[in-house]
């Protein structure tokens, strides 16, 4: 594919956000798409296998990327309570179903998707924990969700060699 072909696609977008923040936004969106396609028709087995004892599952990058997303624009943007347990996001050996840890996924998009709709161009200025700017907490989630997305699917590859989410 070439970068013009890369620029006509359509990716998903939070139309009612800040103008400037529409392509981080999308690109945000975008990554749950690829995670999705990463795990899809996964066994709980391979969900949680890890390929070594220091390496997490793929079940643990999911709930991870989901605890994160909700720590930082659910809570840090939105302003809604805290519920996270970063720790057991990492340790859990064994836990929720695909279909349980995409069904956290779609609701964090939900709610990712409902405090982009209510940002204003004031708001992304404002700090979180007095040295994160709203904006920078959009990049940071972007960058930070692609590269487990990422890893989601190396963890995929290594299980089934020649997997693809083309």
């Amino acid at each position: 594919m070439t970068y013009s072909n890369l620029r006509r696609r359509q990716w998903p977008e939070v139309p009612d956000c800040p103008e400037k923040l529409r392509f981080i936004t999308s690109n945000l969106l975008q990554t749950h798409v690829l995670i999705r396609k990463s795990v899809q028709g996964l066994s709980d087995e391979a969900l949680w296998r890890r390929h070594r004892e220091d390496l997490y599952s793929i079940g643990n990058a999911l709930m991870h990327v989901c605890g994160s997303e909700h720590e930082w624009i659910t809570h840090g943007v939105g302003g809604r309570p805290k519920v996270r347990d970063r720790d057991a996001e990492f340790a859990t050996l064994r836990g929720a179903s695909l279909a349980q840890l995409l069904a956290t996924l779609d609701e964090q998009e939900a709610q990712t998707r409902q405090v982009l709709r209510n940002l204003t161009d004031a708001d992304l200025q404002k700090e979180f924990q007095g040295d994160c700017s709203v904006e920078f907490i959009l990049h940071y989630q972007a960058q930070h969700l692609a590269y487990h997305a990422g890893q989601i699917l190396m963890l995929r590859r290594l299980q089934e060699p020649g997997f693809n989410v083309v």
